[in-house]
């Protein structure tokens, strides 16, 4: 009696994680997708939850050592986009003045400390100019650093962009700057 063999049928260990990498892939173009388009929508909260859920995926975090090419664009749009939209976000917070200039910020609390010079007693005003100075360099100091904090993550994440693909000209632009 003969016995039948499915061909397609493998027990192969290779072949099983040949195929969980092709569904992590399927997997992370959908969620980059919905990404793209939270951040088309200006849906920053969105954008940054489904960023957020693609760099959680094994196969966009892990290194590619057969240098798959869907894998290697996949990585490439995955961290040039979340660099763009970090810029974007940081930049919108500009615009809204969520991150005021400290200088700005400075001068319109020197004039309020102005005109409460005119009405309290001279040196118990410069006890309170003193300790307001010391709180807003603090406050000014930590801004400055979230700011840069930001900031360098989004350039990181274009710089990781360039090394798993060609960059084009809006990396390329932005980066030289």
């Amino acid at each position: 009696m003969s016995t039948f063999t499915a061909i397609n049928v493998s027990e192969d260990e290779s072949d099983i994680e040949e195929h969980t990498r092709e569904l992590q892939i399927e997997y992370s173009f959908k969620v980059f997708e919905r990404a793209l388009k939270a951040q088309k929508l200006k849906d920053f909260e969105k954008a940054g939850n489904q960023y957020q859920e693609l760099f959680k995926i094994d196969v966009v975090t892990a290194k590619n050592p057969t240098l798959h090419p869907t894998i290697e664009n996949l990585k490439y749009l995955a961290f040039r986009n979340r660099g763009f939209f970090k810029l974007s976000s940081l930049l919108l917070d500009f615009d809204k003045g969520d991150l005021a200039d400290g200088q700005q910020q400075k001068q319109l609390e020197d004039g309020k400390n102005s005109d409460s010079n005119n009405n309290n007693n001279k040196k118990d005003d410069d006890v309170m100019e003193i300790d307001d100075e010391d709180s807003d360099e603090d406050g000014d100091e930590e801004e400055k650093e979230e700011i840069f904090e930001r900031l360098t993550s989004a350039i990181d994440d274009l710089v990781s962009a360039l090394k798993h693909g060609e960059g084009d000209f809006k990396i390329i632009q932005v980066l030289s700057q």
